[in-house]
C-alpha cells in the first residue's frame, strides 16, 4: 500500500532537486549517513522493522545507496528520480521521505514535478 502525506500523483515515481551545498563531491550515502534521521523515522512510522526486517533496515538501505553510485558534484543542484517501481530499497525509500523540502548541514532538497 502507499501512503502519501503530501502531494499525491498517479506515478509512484518522483523528481527532486538536490543540492549539495559543500565544496566536496558527496554521494548518496553520505546523503543516507547525514539524515539518518529521516530513515529511521520512516522505518519505525510504516513499521517496516516488523513487516520487511530483512529489506527496510537501515544498514539495507546503506548498502542499497552504495550499489545506486549516485554522486552530488560540489555546489550543485541537479534533478534525481526516486521510484517505488524500482528494486532499489533506497530509492523506494527516498520516494517517499523527501516529499517534503528539507535540509540538513551538507544538503537541501525539494519536490519537483515533472
Amino acid at each position: 500500500m502507499k501512503i502519501r502525506y503530501d502531494f499525491v500523483t498517479n506515478s509512484s515515481s518522483s523528481n527532486f532537486i538536490i543540492e549539495n551545498m559543500t565544496e566536496n563531491q558527496l554521494t548518496l550515502v553520505d546523503f543516507i549517513k547525514e539524515n539518518e534521521h529521516l530513515i529511521l523515522n520512516y522505518i519505525t512510522e510504516n513499521n517496516f522493522w516488523i513487516k520487511n526486517k530483512y529489506e527496510y533496515t537501515f544498514d539495507k538501505i546503506l548498502d542499497s545507496a552504495k550499489e545506486d553510485g549516485i554522486y552530488f558534484p560540489p555546489k550543485s543542484k541537479n534533478k534525481y528520480t526516486f521510484s517505488n517501481e524500482v528494486k532499489s530499497v533506497v530509492s523506494n525509500v527516498l520516494a517517499a521521505v523527501l516529499i517534503r523540502a528539507g535540509s540538513s548541514s551538507s544538503f537541501k532538497w525539494k519536490f519537483v514535478s515533472r
